[in-house]
């Protein structure tokens, strides 16, 4: 297997139709390899048996702690090379953490790391016969996420963010399938088809993100607005702090840290809020606690980047009555109010965990929301470059 071997990694939500994919691909002619076979030798060593996703879960962050947050990457890619002899093209599953997306296109030049997603509901309906209620399904869900989870952690939004193409999987297998089939051409050859007005709207939204100074999380924001029949781009966007303020980064660490840190009422043990118990005497953390802390947004110290992007706007007095917002996250409650009252009529985004808040209020006052789908600016110039049109 040499370094131009096209490797197709996958990433997504549990329930999102991953394997799916990677079973479709195998059907194409693709090596399959998932991330999670490496957990599941990992448990039968261990001499653990019916696991759950609970269980894979702890196996997965035990074997990233313990031997590097790249460490199941690593392992897959050394054991394609000796059975990948003839450098048939791969495709990747399961990957949960960005370090293994590190890992793999270090590696490797011709890697594509393809985001499978599908709506809350229907992957709850998919997964529903493997738990006991909503509540189980929530708590793996956010796990999975990343949310207040440690790095070497599940880290999927993460993920989703370092993805070069985002497929929605809501509908049959059918669409799935015509869906992969058209990536697939495009990898093959990019002269076929020319990016949509989304993908061009998501590539500014994404170049924003990375002139965040954010310790957190870079967000990226990008307007754009049909003018005499031509959708331009009025203004940019990203999450960082007003001007002349001191950088997060300068303090240390992020402000909602600093609230974060908090100790145990019983022993004075620090709190690591992926557990409901004190890791030292037990005493119970309101399962709540962290979330509260989250959502407490007014904490953060930077303006979000829709917040900076419809400030660009009215400083030069453009109206963003009818415009169309592309968002790298989707937007929060405090932004979500924002875009209301400007005039905004439809939001784009990536961001697989939307705010629910923010979901009631913007259709409340229907206003548009769409789950972005199609070729990031990660992979945007690879695969439109020679297109010329």
């Amino acid at each position: 297997m040499d370094k131009n071997t096209l490797i197709i990694g996958l990433t997504g939500s549990f329930g999102s139709g991953c394997t799916e994919t990677a079973e479709y691909l195998a059907q194409k002619g693709f090596l399959k390899f998932s991330l999670s076979d490496i957990i599941r030798n990992e448990a039968k060593t261990r001499k653990l048996h019916s696991l759950s996703r609970k269980d894979k879960q702890n196996i997965g962050d035990n074997l990233r702690e313990k031997k590097g947050h790249g460490y199941l990457m690593i392992e897959a890619l050394n054991t394609l090379k000796k059975i990948n002899k003839t450098s048939k093209p791969v495709v990747i599953d399961s990957i949960k953490n960005h370090k293994e997306v590190y890992e793999l296109r270090q590696n490797y030049f011709k890697t594509y790391l393809v985001n499978i997603d599908a709506e809350k509901d229907i992957r709850y309906k998919r997964v529903e016969s493997k738990y006991s209620s909503k509540e189980e399904f929530e708590e793996d869900d956010e796990r999975e996420s990343g949310e207040d989870q440690p790095e070497y952690g599940q880290q999927v939004k993460k993920c989703v963010d370092l993805a070069d193409i985002v497929v929605n999987n809501n509908t049959s297998l059918q669409d799935l399938h015509e869906k992969l089939e058209k990536y697939l051409r495009l990898i093959k050859n990019p002269k076929q088809y020319r990016p949509s007005k989304d993908e061009k709207g998501m590539t500014y939204a994404f170049r924003e993100s990375g002139r965040s100074r954010c310790l957190k999380r870079k967000v990226g924001a990008a307007i754009m607005k049909n003018i005499e029949g031509r959708t331009a781009l009025i203004a940019c966007g990203f999450n960082d702090v007003p001007v002349g303020v001191v950088p997060c980064g300068d303090m240390g660490k992020c402000m909602r840290d600093f609230y974060r840190d908090q100790k145990c009422s019983t022993c004075g043990e620090p709190i690591i809020l992926m557990f409901h118990k004190c890791s030292k005497c037990g005493t119970t953390i309101p399962k709540d606690w962290g979330k509260m802390i989250r959502k407490h947004l007014d904490l953060c110290r930077a303006l979000h980047a829709e917040e900076m992007a419809i400030l660009n706007c009215t400083k030069k007095k453009v109206s963003l009555k009818g415009a169309t917002l592309y968002v790298t996250t989707y937007p929060c409650l405090l932004c979500a109010k924002k875009i209301i009252e400007v005039g905004i009529k439809e939001v784009v985004y990536v961001d697989p965990y939307p705010y629910e808040e923010a979901v009631k209020m913007l259709s409340q006052v229907h206003v548009r929301t769409t789950k972005f789908e199609g070729v990031k600016e990660q992979a945007f110039h690879r695969l439109y470059k020679t297109n010329g049109r």
